[in-house]
């Protein structure tokens, strides 16, 4: 058992993502600030209506962008590992501390069709998108894990990307953004906020 601070957030951080906090709580502010200090990491985990959700992922703060007067602090936050939540107490600080697991994923030999799909069906939403300079140096360039790129791009709601993230096959994350891909495609509707979902979905671009 693993012991760190824990940050539930009404979002699913994926392994290599990055997104940008606002951290206003005075206990959120020294649970960051403790860990920027010791160069530790804390869990994001997943809560929706007080339900906090037992598959998280570790993450590290890259960059504090801006300190405000009352020590509000704009930071972006990189993923690293998941891990799964067995129990969690709240701390003299006000926040939660959580006893907690890895969580990989089982051996299996991740099958090259399966992200060919991927990919091919992704090509044909940026296209029916217009989005004909689309670049897509960030998915190539990425030797591992695919799924957690295109889950980021593919405008999943919150519980979909909690469900991508607690599998623990490639394979079977490849396949769940394939069916979902095959769904949207259909009814895909060339506007604004389908290209923004498709350009970034709320995520940093900082690999």
């Amino acid at each position: 058992m693993y012991l760190q601070g824990l940050f539930p957030l009404n979002l699913v951080l994926f392994p290599n993502s990055v997104i940008k906090l606002h951290i206003f709580e005075e206990r959120y502010k020294l649970l960051i600030n403790q860990c920027v200090e010791s160069d530790n990491f804390f869990g994001i985990n997943l809560i929706v209506s007080s339900k906090i959700f037992e598959i998280g992922t570790s993450a590290k703060v890259i960059e504090i962008t801006k300190v405000y007067e009352d020590k509000r602090m704009d930071i972006l936050v990189k993923g690293f590992s998941r891990y799964l939540l067995r129990n969690y107490s709240q701390t003299s600080y006000g926040y939660l501390t959580g006893e907690y697991e890895e969580f990989i994923d089982r051996k299996e030999f991740v099958v090259p069709t399966l992200i060919d799909q991927c990919f091919d069906l992704f090509s044909k939403i940026i296209e029916k998108s217009g989005l004909s300079h689309f670049e897509f140096s960030d998915l190539t360039s990425y030797n591992q894990n695919l799924s957690y790129v295109f889950a980021q791009k593919i405008g999943l709601n919150t519980i979909q990307k909690y469900k991508l993230l607690s599998l623990d096959s490639e394979n079977d994350r490849l396949m769940f953004i394939i069916e979902h891909l095959n769904k949207i495609l259909p009814i895909l509707e060339p506007d604004d906020l389908t290209k923004k979902l498709i350009k970034n979905d709320g995520y940093v671009k900082y690999f």
